[in-house]
């Protein structure tokens, strides 16, 4: 996760990056200036041998589609230095949490991580198990595997209940939040009644009532899971904070930077040298 984060930060960089440069004009004049030793190179896709390609990103179809969706999870904010980012990560057990992620830039080539655990885990944990299930429950569906089916919709109508008690707990719920939650009630008791019919009936008349119900109740737990899950509004929480670990962090570390510099893009490891030590 971190070094996917660390990649993030070497794609957001722009395509002539100093890095990319100092790195290449370091080739060039290797033999002019001083030389590091390492006992072995840096290993296939380490972030090193993967910069050069972060850094020179290019659109795809897949993003273009995102950045046109009128929900958008992936939205990165980008101010006074730092980049950041709301994500979701996975807990102890099947529990998906919340998280603001800060990249903060140290020096070249240097970042520091700083994640915060943000919203609701009850909420954020029920609607991964709901549109888990829901996926699982139209595939079951088709195939006529009424066991599985009526498995699946118990997991199912669990989920939900999770994500409606966590709203619960929420202290100060938000209009939109709220009006979100009515929505999603009343096409979940729907939905529910469609399917129990179905379960017990096998009709198909049941079964398309239920389909043609399936998007607009998808559209609503995208809607939750951008309101509770993906408010870009949490990043900006805590920002002085981040700001001055930060600039304390990136004080400390000045007398260190030409070494991280060298132990980075020469992979440098203190345990080539056994006799080195550091006070």
């Amino acid at each position: 996760m971190f070094l996917s984060l660390m990649c993030e930060a070497f794609y957001l960089a722009p395509a002539d990056t100093s890095l990319v440069e100092s790195t290449e004009s370091e080739d060039a004049d290797e033999s002019s200036g001083d030389e590091f030793y390492s006992p072995q190179s840096s290993p296939q896709g380490s972030p090193f041998q993967t910069r050069r390609e972060y850094s020179r990103p290019t659109e795809d179809s897949s993003q273009v589609e995102l950045h046109s969706s009128p929900i958008r999870f992936l939205d990165i904010s980008e101010a006074d230095g730092i980049v950041s980012q709301v994500v979701l990560l996975m807990g102890s057990g099947i529990t998906y949490n919340p998280h603001v992620v800060h990249i903060c830039p140290l020096d070249e080539g240097v970042h520091l991580l700083l994640m915060f655990e943000i919203g609701n885990v009850m909420v954020s944990s029920g609607l991964y198990e709901v549109f888990h299930y829901l996926n699982v429950l139209q595939s079951v569906r088709l195939q006529r595997e009424m066991d599985e089916v009526k498995h699946t919709f118990d997991n199912l109508e669990s989920g939900i209940k999770k994500v409606f008690e966590g709203l619960k707990k929420i202290r100060h719920i938000r209009p939109e939040v709220e009006n979100c939650q009515r929505k999603l009630h009343s096409k979940w008791d729907f939905m529910r009644k469609k399917y129990l019919e179905y379960i017990k009936t096998t009709d198909s008349e049941c079964l398309l009532r239920v389909e043609a119900s399936t998007a607009p109740f998808m559209q609503d737990l995208k809607e939750l899971l951008q309101l509770t899950c993906f408010d870009n509004k949490m990043i900006d929480i805590g920002r002085d904070a981040v700001l001055a670990v930060a600039s304390t962090v990136k004080h400390r570390l000045s007398d260190f930077s030409s070494f991280l510099k060298v132990k980075a893009l020469r992979n440098f490891t203190l345990g080539s040298y056994p006799l080195l030590t550091l006070n």
